[in-house]
């Protein structure tokens, strides 16, 4: 109950496409945004995709389904731009299965912090990325502990997809020391997942976004292994005790209330 699904949109319903719904079998690689066995033979460059949202009504479904305030935001078909294209003006590209997996407009605290450190947009990070930030952030909240960026960095890495692309996309990988991981997360070349390159849209804010709206390279201090305060040690501890040896199946955490009521919490505290 509470868990979210979004269907194939109309036009490739229309083209005799099956209806789609998110996958929960455990990605191969827990916390990967790509499998890494098969990367090598599948195409890394934005540039590559167009968006199959093609209509107005498709991207209103899906603003609609995953709360983004029309009063606040205009969102438009991606039409012949590729994620990776210079955006519309205060616009960022913005991928349906990223909403599915945690993303929400207005950007959350925590989430908008991250992205601001590591200097990417959101479009760069993998819907397994959002995946994870959005399960730590339930997790932070089930435990009561603040979403703290550092502690997160603690746990987990930020990866390029493709060593060849710095501007391209990017996922979370659990650090070697990690006792933290993360699974039940689709696998991302599963018939339910894979066309998630290719269904995008670009969402127009009247105010400045909080995060990079053109694609970047991150920068090397980003992705250093932070050092902790006190308190920060004892949210990772806290944490760890609750959830740290057995990897954490997000499935059974990632559901709407316990989501909205983690960004709730957060949203009220002004992180």
């Amino acid at each position: 109950p509470g868990k979210t699904s979004v269907t194939t949109p109309a036009s490739r319903q229309a083209a005799g496409a099956p209806t789609r719904t998110m996958s929960s079998s455990p990605s191969a690689n827990p916390g990967h945004g790509v499998a890494t066995a098969a990367a090598a033979s599948r195409p890394t460059d934005p540039k590559g995709f167009a968006s199959f949202l093609r209509t107005q009504d498709e991207v209103d479904a899906l603003c609609d389904e995953y709360g983004v305030p029309k009063n606040q935001y205009t969102a438009r078909p991606a039409g012949d731009l590729c994620a990776n294209s210079t955006t519309p003006p205060r616009a960022i590209c913005v991928y349906a299965q990223a909403l599915e997996a945690g993303m929400r407009v207005p950007l959350e605290g925590f989430l908008r912090e991250a992205l601001a450190h590591f200097g990417i947009a959101p479009a760069q990070l993998t819907p397994n990325g959002w995946r994870m930030m959005a399960g730590f952030l339930v997790l932070c909240h089930l435990t009561g502990v603040p979403p703290s960026l550092a502690v997160f960095r603690r746990f987990f890495l930020l990866s390029n997809v493709s060593q060849k692309h710095k501007k391209g996309w990017y996922f979370f990988r659990s650090r070697d020391s990690s006792d933290l991981r993360f699974t039940g997360m689709p696998h991302p070349y599963s018939i339910s997942f894979k066309d998630w390159k290719h269904e995008f849209f670009f969402l127009s804010s009247p105010e400045p976004w909080p995060c990079a709206m053109e694609w970047r390279e991150p920068s090397k201090s980003s992705l250093v292994m932070p050092v902790l305060t006190g308190e920060e040690n004892q949210w990772a501890a806290k944490l760890l005790r609750a959830y740290g040896g057995a990897a954490v199946d997000l499935n059974a955490y990632l559901t709407t209330s316990n989501l909205a009521a983690a960004m709730a919490i957060t949203t009220s505290k002004g992180n």
